[in-house]
């Protein structure tokens, strides 16, 4: 990863005339948009009688108008003035860099703003700002695995990250690294995850399809670059716009972090990796994973969509454990009729993860759906004079 570099300098040279013509006709020849009407060269080629002729007159007043960042010696400006020969002159380049922007950041340039707005198995998440901007920060644990185990796998998945780009996952904007510090930061989504939303806010049927689309789309995304998730869930998914008419109403995060765990100990089981609830069957029984375990997630993140909570009852369901017990027997929670998701749900919760579907059919489906209940707007009309809103027609493509 390529670091940031910035450089304000301002640097004295002194330049001989004729090594200084050189470099006029070098600029001349690969720029010549830097040369005003090519004046400075047209008056450089014509100073080499022994005193200074009028053009390079206007030559001494073109470089103190001209905009090279060139501060010239006042003695030297008399001494033109005065018919002596140039040999050389003193000036200044303010020398301004700027390299590309990296993703490796100074963690001296994040300031947290807030106590811990969420939290895991493998980090903290605090809202923070960086150079103006909030940002959401995740700062890794480091009690389960050691700083110098986590390192390798750690600065895989930030490269990895950086090469992600889909407005469906949230964009990533670098990671920090300190003897004692990993952290990923990332936008931030003010409206926080979609979990805590469907709870506290009427959510439309409209609005809920959106929320899934958007959720299958990134997904869809991350199994075409060969990238599991491994702990999808609502709790992972960020309101972005609760405007359903918007390009883009969430985003899928916190993707990537539990492989590093995974690869960097051997301790760690897959069954310890991600919440319950959302876990498919062949992670507890067969302890192995693949993109159809996204695919189980899933659908419960679309069930507790539907419903605006929790899919398991508490009194039904008092523990992880009798969730996992459930769900490895083949059994699977009823779904009214009236469920926009139900077809969607039950093939993606199938007990074979071969025939599940995959995100892109998924997609596909989604998109069938909302077609068909796709809320129409009212046109206005002007009949007699009066503007009426009897007809209606869809609204437009989002």
């Amino acid at each position: 990863m390529k670091c940031t570099t910035i450089l304000n300098e301002k640097i004295p040279i002194t330049i001989k005339f004729k090594p200084m013509n050189d470099i006029i006709k070098d600029i001349k020849k690969h720029n010549h948009l830097l040369l005003e009407n090519n004046l400075i060269v047209n008056q450089l080629n014509n100073s080499s009688t022994n005193s200074l002729s009028s053009s390079e007159d206007d030559l001494v007043n073109h470089l103190t108008k001209f905009n090279t960042n060139y501060s010239t010696n006042e003695k030297q400006l008399s001494s033109i003035k005065n018919n002596k020969k140039i040999e050389k002159f003193y000036s200044y380049l303010n020398l301004q860099v700027e390299s590309a922007l990296s993703t490796k950041l100074d963690i001296e340039e994040i300031h947290l703003q807030h106590q811990p707005i969420g939290g895991g198995t493998f980090g903290i998440v605090y809202r923070a700002e960086w150079r103006g901007v909030d940002v959401a920060i995740k700062v890794m644990k480091t009690d389960l695995i050691g700083i110098e185990e986590l390192m390798p796998n750690f600065i895989q998945e930030a490269e990895m990250l950086e090469r992600i780009r889909s407005p469906y996952i949230i964009n990533f904007i670098g990671s920090v690294i300190t003897v004692d510090t990993l952290c990923l930061v990332t936008e931030f989504c003010p409206s926080g995850s979609l979990r805590k939303y469907i709870k506290m806010n009427y959510t439309s049927d409209f609005l809920k399809v959106r929320f899934c689309q958007d959720i299958a789309r990134g997904m869809e995304y991350l199994h075409e670059n060969d990238i599991l998730h491994r702990d999808l869930k609502t709790d992972n998914v960020l309101v972005y716009s609760i405007n359903p008419y918007d390009q883009v109403t969430s985003k899928v995060t916190d993707f990537g972090t539990s492989r590093s765990f995974i690869e960097s100990s051997g301790k760690i089981e897959l069954q310890n990796i991600g919440t319950p609830m959302y876990m498919a069957p062949e992670i507890t029984k067969k302890n192995f994973v693949t993109l159809k375990s996204d695919v189980y997630s899933f659908a419960i993140c679309m069930l507790e969509i539907w419903l605006g909570q929790d899919p398991y009852d508490s009194t039904e369901f008092p523990n992880c454990e009798s969730i996992l017990r459930f769900v490895g027997t083949g059994n699977r929670l009823s779904i009214d009729d009236n469920c926009f998701f139900k077809d969607i749900i039950e093939k993606a919760w199938d007990q074979i993860p071969e025939h599940r579907p995959t995100f892109k059919d998924i997609n596909i489906l989604l998109e069938f759906l909302l077609r068909k209940i796709q809320p129409k707007t009212p046109t206005p009309q002007i009949i007699n004079g009066m503007i009426t809103q009897n007809d209606c027609i869809p609204p437009p493509d989002y």
